[in-house]
């Protein structure tokens, strides 16, 4: 197994798992943390590597946006904007259309605010 991407939702894993372990060379990490991406690098043993490191405080987004520890929903829009697989208005409408059938629509919109902020406040490094 040779993941290209790797996405670390709870950066407790990173000093208990070797979650760069296969990983492309020229991969991709993005980690749910507010430490600047080059720490994370150097935590990972990545200094000096191809691959692109990424990190967004998307807990701490979540935690603003939402009022809860829920950064799953942030965390796409991390790897919308680290990865640029997708494009982030159809993921908005499918997200506005998946959560909108089960959740109040202003819980509907603090997560699609949440899934922009995350998406513009992801760093590289």
């Amino acid at each position: 197994l040779s993941p290209e991407v790797v996405v670390v939702v709870n950066p407790n894993v990173l000093s208990v798992v070797d979650v760069t372990e296969g990983l492309a060379e020229d991969g991709v990490v993005i980690v749910n943390s507010p430490e600047p991406p080059e720490k994370i690098r150097e935590t990972l043993g990545l200094k000096g590597k191809k691959a692109r490191v990424f990190t967004v405080d998307a807990t701490g987004i979540a935690l603003e946006t939402l009022k809860r520890d829920i950064p799953a929903t942030l965390m796409l829009g991390a790897i919308i904007r680290a990865t640029g697989l997708v494009d982030l208005e159809k993921t908005v409408e499918v997200v506005q259309e998946k959560l909108g059938a089960k959740l109040r629509g202003e819980v509907v919109e603090a997560n699609v605010t949440a899934l922009r902020r995350a998406y513009e406040a992801v760093k590289e490094g």
